[in-house]
């Protein structure tokens, strides 16, 4: 391997550790749990048959996690 083929391989690695920014509307189960005021499970079961039906767009988005950065489903109602 050369040098710039290396150099590539860790530009790629690093671009692939960044941190994003969710965009407005944006939130995790969780998240939507404590807006709605209800169980984990609830709102997931919300956002399976609202996903089925078309009405929730899903996004992953790396935010970090603990000590690591994580690729987390972020969700938002078309409503």
């Amino acid at each position: 391997m050369t040098t710039k083929q290396l150099f590539a391989k860790l530009t790629a690695a690093l671009e692939n550790d960044r941190l994003e920014t969710p965009e407005p509307g944006f939130r995790t189960r969780l998240g939507w749990a404590k807006e709605f005021g209800c169980g984990g499970t609830k709102v997931h079961e919300i956002i399976q048959q609202q996903t089925r039906l078309g009405g929730v767009i899903c996004k992953k988005f790396r935010i970090q996690v603990g000590g690591k950065i994580q690729p987390i489903p972020h969700y938002k109602f078309k409503v």
